[in-house]
């Protein structure tokens, strides 16, 4: 796991709605009987893990699903609860 911006921000709204948020070390086990299972990065953003190497996981993402909405919010401008987060740039014609 490495530290960055998005990850930071996906704990932050995962607290922020209630979420358990665990940082520990997993076993490929604990991965194929996880409810959803997701990746997070600057590119990514928030993306599902839809196979573990031969093992198709669930394609229902409630929780990732809500993430990514609410962090494209964010990133648009659309959170008001997040507004501190967005540095808006006005462009002068």
């Amino acid at each position: 796991v490495l530290p960055g911006i998005t990850r930071a921000s996906i704990v932050t709204m995962a607290k922020d709605l209630g979420l358990e948020v665990k940082e520990e070390i997993f076993s490929r086990d604990d991965l194929y009987l996880a409810d959803e299972v997701f990746l997070s990065g600057t590119a990514a953003r928030v993306t599902p893990v839809r196979r573990i190497e031969t093992t198709e996981l669930s394609g229902d993402r409630p929780v990732m699903a809500r993430l990514r909405e609410r962090l494209t919010a964010i990133t648009e401008g659309r959170d008001p609860q997040y507004e501190h987060w967005v540095t808006r740039i006005r462009l002068d014609p």
